[in-house]
């Protein structure tokens, strides 16, 4: 699309990497996501006035995402996510059984054939 050889885009790809002090590809996308990411909280804090974490962006959440690729979670916050998905799980395996226990009677009554 560009009109550039393979060779042109392997140069200037080992170049930028060079430039941002990084060895591999992922690297340097990380640290695109992160900067993205810095620039998009400082723009809601400008024009709210308000710290971008109070709009629930910089919560830690237990799998990877782009501004966050590491576990950096301490134990405590772990264990927390832990109690909370066990919590869930029960809430919704209460809720399956409510609904097999109503269309059973529902059977039960000839309603459904």
């Amino acid at each position: 699309m560009l009109g550039i050889s393979p060779h042109t885009v392997d140069q200037r790809i080992r170049k930028a990497l060079e430039t941002l002090g990084v060895e591999r590809r992922s690297q340097a996308a990380r640290l695109v996501a992160q900067h993205r990411r810095a620039n998009f909280e400082q723009a809601i804090e400008e024009k709210s006035g308000q710290p971008a974490a109070s709009f629930g962006i910089s919560g830690i959440l237990p799998f990877a995402t782009s501004a966050n690729p590491q576990n950096q979670m301490s134990a405590a916050q772990r264990l927390l996510w832990i109690v909370m998905i066990a919590v869930g799980a029960a809430f919704t395996a209460g809720i399956v059984m409510a609904g097999i226990e109503s269309v059973t009677r529902l059977m039960r009554r000839g309603i459904f054939p």
